[in-house]
């Protein structure tokens, strides 16, 4: 059995391919907030 074969197999499990959806929703988050961050200083600046 080989190690790649099984690595391949994992790569595609339900579980790594929530855990991908996850960090993409948790980063589109993460970057939604930082602009908001963003607009609100320069609010202040002006």
């Amino acid at each position: 059995h080989w190690a790649s074969t099984d690595h391949e197999e994992n790569a595609f499990s339900p579980k790594q391919i929530d855990k991908c959806k996850l960090d993409a929703e948790n980063y589109s988050v993460m970057k939604r907030s930082r602009v908001v961050e963003v607009l609100n200083l320069s609010a202040d600046l002006s």
